[in-house]
């Protein structure tokens, strides 16, 4: 879920995201709390800065995020290319990591049914090592002009077995 709010004519945004992550609806993986800002440099270059509180089963942790923001369009269709780095560090383990997340996300705006299906890759790596990438099918259908529903399908590959998630998501713009 996530609430976005922006300020005035000016070209700053804040932001407050949540999100829950169970395993097959029986217990809890994880969830994070993510406040944060982001800026409209130029109409297709967007910054962002962010701060997340996480808890997992055994621990909590607290992750900086910032990342940049490009997108082109030509009509209803729309090309996003974002970078995030996330610095996450868990105390209670005395453990920090790095990551680099980088999503390309194509979409196509449906005005008449209020709908935006879209597609999305994001590769997750640090250094020169890969360690994940997620594969999204999905659909965003607009509520009403301040609220957005969101279904997906997420193909993971890691070094585990693939993973198959369907997900669920409300956004809303205040």
């Amino acid at each position: 879920m996530e609430i976005s709010h922006k300020f005035g004519d000016s070209k700053w945004k804040g932001m407050l995201y949540f999100e829950h992550e169970n395993y097959q609806y029986k217990r809890l993986d994880c969830w994070f709390l993510r406040p944060g800002i982001r800026y409209d440099v130029l109409p297709w270059l967007r910054l962002g800065l962010s701060y997340d509180f996480l808890k997992v089963p055994d621990t909590y942790g607290h992750r900086i995020v910032p990342e940049v923001t490009g997108t082109i369009k030509e009509g209803r269709l729309t090309a996003s290319l974002r970078l995030r780095y996330l610095h996450t560090w868990k105390p209670e383990l005395h453990t920090e990591d790095n990551e680099l997340r980088t999503r390309l996300l194509i979409s196509y705006k449906i005005p008449d049914l209020k709908l935006m299906p879209y597609i999305a890759n994001e590769i997750f790596t640090w250094g020169n090592t890969w360690r994940k990438s997620r594969h999204y099918v999905a659909c965003a259908y607009d509520v009403t002009d301040f609220m957005q529903a969101e279904a997906f399908y997420m193909l993971t590959f890691s070094n585990k077995n693939p993973q198959h998630i369907l997900g669920l998501g409300l956004n809303f713009a205040l």
